[in-house]
C-alpha cells in the first residue's frame, strides 16, 4: 500500500491512497492550468473535480457511507473536493441537500485499486478504511493503542519487533512497559 502520489505513472504502485492534491501540481509547485482536477491521476483515481470548498476552522460537513460502509457516519473538516466519479465506486458521499457528491472514492486501474479522500476525514473513519484496505490486501500488521508504533522484521529464523512510543505518557504493549517517547528492538514477541 502507498499513501500519496508520485508524479511519475512508471513509479506509481499497485495499490494506493490519495488523499492530497499532488496531482493539481508540478515539480516546482506550479498548477496545471486547463485541467480538470486531480490533474495527472484524474485517470487513476477514475474522477473529476470540478469545485473544491474550504471549511472554515468552525465548519464542519457531514458524510455518509455507501456500499460496504452503508450506515457509517462522520465529518470532515478543512476541505472538501465535490467529486464526480467517471469510473470510480463512491464509498463516502457527502449527507448535505446542495452537495450530496462523493467524498472519497475507490477504482481499479490496472493491477492495483487506487482509494481518493477528497476532504478533511476524521482520523478513525481514515483508521477504518486504511485497516480495511491492510485486511483485504493480506498485508502483515499488529495493532497497538494509539501512541505504540510496532513494526517487524525476521532475520533467519528469527523476528524482531521495533516498538517506539509516541506519547508523553507510559505505555505498555504485550506486558513490555515503554517510556515516554523510549523505542526498544525485542525478539520474538508472544501473541
Amino acid at each position: 500500500m502507498y499513501i500519496g502520489v508520485d508524479y511519475y505513472p512508471e513509479h506509481w504502485p499497485e495499490n494506493m491512497i490519495e488523499e492530497d492534491i499532488q496531482g493539481i501540481k508540478d515539480k516546482q509547485n506550479n498548477i496545471h492550468f486547463k485541467q480538470t482536477l486531480p490533474g495527472y491521476v484524474k485517470e487513476i483515481t477514475g474522477i473529476e473535480i470540478h469545485e473544491v470548498e474550504a471549511l472554515s476552522s468552525t465548519q464542519k460537513a457531514a458524510i455518509k457511507g455507501v456500499g460496504p460502509y452503508e450506515g457509517e457516519q462522520a465529518s470532515v473538516s478543512v476541505w472538501r473536493d465535490i467529486i464526480t466519479p467517471v469510473t470510480a465506486e463512491v464509498l463516502y458521499e457527502y449527507d448535505d441537500p446542495f452537495y450530496n457528491q462523493a467524498a472519497v472514492t475507490k477504482n481499479q486501474f490496472g493491477r492495483g485499486t487506487v482509494y481518493y479522500v477528497g476532504c478533511g476525514i476524521e482520523e478513525q473513519t481514515f483508521e477504518k478504511i486504511a485497516l480495511d484496505i491492510v485486511k483485504q490486501q493480506h498485508i502483515e500488521h499488529t495493532e497497538s493503542e494509539e501512541g505504540i508504533e510496532v513494526y517487524s522484521r525476521k532475520l533467519g529464523e528469527k523476528s524482531y519487533y521495533f516498538l517506539m512510543n509516541h506519547a508523553l505518557e507510559v505505555k505498555v504493549f504485550k506486558d513490555i512497559v515503554l517510556q515516554p517517547y523510549e523505542s526498544r528492538v525485542v525478539e520474538n514477541i508472544q501473541p
